[in-house]
């Protein structure tokens, strides 16, 4: 397939993806999943609230999670760089989740 060609299949699995759930059937267990911009708490556990976290830690990351659902309602693929950005978010939400563990003294 022609350069042209995969992009549009990508753009198309992926924009399905974002809409439809999943359910997958394997050894008799029944998996149903959300893919796409679904699970915000993958990468940092918002369902704590504000006061299980260090004030500028939880700001950042509520910034984060407005900024990755903007990439995630954007229309247009951008050469692939919002999906990369939305990549770049979720690590950024990671490293906040061990700074916020380390504050803490869990690690």
């Amino acid at each position: 397939m022609r350069k042209f060609g995969w992009g549009i299949l990508a753009v198309l699995v992926l924009s399905l993806m974002a809409v439809a759930p999943l359910s997958v059937k394997a050894d008799g267990l029944a998996v149903n999943a959300r893919i796409g911009g679904g699970d915000e708490n993958a990468h940092f556990d918002f369902r704590s609230g504000e006061k299980h976290y260090h004030p500028m830690l939880w700001k950042a990351a509520v910034r984060l999670r407005e900024a990755r659902r903007a990439l995630w309602g954007a229309r247009g693929e951008f050469d692939g760089h919002r999906l990369k950005a939305i990549g770049a978010i979720d690590a950024a939400l990671d490293e906040i989740k061990l700074a916020a563990e380390s504050a803490d003294g869990r690690r």
